[in-house]
């Protein structure tokens, strides 16, 4: 099963994982009429599902996410640069590691500069990083005594202030917040504008500071009951006004929200089962249209492609 594919944004070259743990790149320019990829890459994260690919803004690498709490970046050509560091899984509070502890669900470069990284986890965070601190960094992934590149933690918390998994994210078109759709079944918005991150310089042997202020990073607005509790949101996705967004989630509906008023959706549409946490949605160009795939159990009907209108809402 193919779980996850990107696009890079001169349209030639896509990346595609599977199920069977590998990374294939294709290029359209130079594909023959064997239709088949030029680069193969057994097991990017090792023996971890893979769940997300992303191309940075100019193409020239590619982020490899999945159940792995280490996220990897490669080149365009499918070489290996760099392993984001793990955090330290008996820290209790999240904003105090440097890295994910669980499985990551989801990672997107900004969309305008190459050197910043967001990753979303099932350990209730989302994380923003320095590429070039933590490529300078080397082999090196399990020292505390080193730089993460770790520039910034979002701790994502249900209504109960508990922490709740973040299963998708996506950068807002202005690259200065992020959606946000959470396990318990809510969308939320963060702000990132900061000026707290200063990489540290440290001596031999020396104790590691803080790299970032997360404690002064807060939510922005939330839509609580975007979809049912214990549902993956499993797609975010903006439409290029900025103020209008897209959700999908494992309980079955598609969903379009004004952000200027998070309060109720400006429509919903039901009826489209959805069962992969990986499941996306798309919008047309001109913002007219949403796309998702429906899927359904073997022996109970066939999956569709839905097509529905933002300006009638009709589907």
């Amino acid at each position: 099963m193919v779980t996850c594919l990107a696009l890079d944004r001169a349209g030639g070259r896509l990346a595609t994982g599977s199920s069977d743990y590998a990374v294939r790149l294709w290029d359209f320019g130079g594909m023959t009429s064997s239709l088949q990829s030029f680069r193969h890459i057994e097991e990017p994260l090792g023996g971890y599902q893979l769940r997300s690919l992303d191309f940075s803004p100019n193409g020239d690498r590619i982020v490899v996410a999945g159940s792995s709490p280490q996220p990897v970046v490669l080149s365009r050509d499918g070489i290996k640069l760099l392993t984001l560091m793990k955090g330290d899984m008996y820290i209790r509070d999240m904003r105090h590691t440097s890295g994910h502890v669980a499985g990551t669900t989801c990672a997107k470069w900004h969309p305008t500069d190459g050197n910043m990284l967001a990753t979303a986890s099932e350990d209730g965070t989302v994380r923003l990083w320095d590429v070039e601190v933590a490529e300078a960094r080397g082999d090196d992934a399990m020292s505390l005594s080193v730089q993460s590149g770790q520039r910034m933690v979002m701790c994502i918390k249900d209504s109960r202030g508990v922490k709740t998994q973040a299963s998708s994210i996506a950068w807002h078109p202005d690259g200065m917040s992020i959606a946000v759709g959470a396990k318990d079944g809510s969308v939320q918005l963060w702000e990132h504008r900061s000026s707290e991150y200063k990489p540290v310089s440290l001596a031999l042997n020396a104790t590691p500071r803080n790299e970032f202020a997360a404690a002064k990073v807060k939510v922005g607005s939330v839509a609580r009951r975007a979809h049912e509790a214990d549902h993956d949101v499993t797609c975010v996705r903006w439409h290029r006004d900025g103020t209008t967004l897209a959700s999908r989630s494992t309980d079955g509906t598609l969903k379009l929200w004004d952000v200027r008023r998070f309060e109720e959706p400006l429509a919903a549409w039901g009826g489209l089962d959805c069962n992969f946490a990986m499941a996306g949605c798309d919008s047309s160009p001109d913002g007219s249209m949403l796309c998702c795939g429906t899927s359904v159990k073997k022996g109970q009907g066939t999956s569709s492609l839905a097509f529905v209108s933002t300006l009638n809402h009709e589907k």
